[in-house]
């Protein structure tokens, strides 16, 4: 009788010891794919981050001083005070 009871026992503790060999092994494969997709997040991000400094640093430079006077000097023809102007036939 006790050798059925132990053998029994012994049973119970072998598939909960397979059970849980399964949920783990199915836990680290979740917490596998989870931290590949944190990764892939993370690159984005990175990513993200440096499209946007690339974004403020365009707006400042548009915003600049140096940038309007480029653009009113190249595309409006407009001259500073005390420049001299050279005309040429073309």
């Amino acid at each position: 009788m006790y050798a059925k009871k132990n053998q029994m026992i012994i049973i119970m503790v072998i598939a909960i010891a397979f059970i849980l060999s399964i949920k783990l092994y199915e836990v680290n494969n979740v917490n596998s794919q989870m931290n590949d997709q944190i990764n892939t997040y993370n690159k984005e991000l990175v990513k993200s981050k440096a499209e946007l400094r690339q974004t403020i640093d365009k707006r400042d430079y548009y915003k600049s001083d140096e940038y309007i006077e480029k653009v009113a000097r190249e595309q409006e023809n407009l001259v500073k005070k005390n420049d001299i102007i050279f005309v040429t036939d073309n």
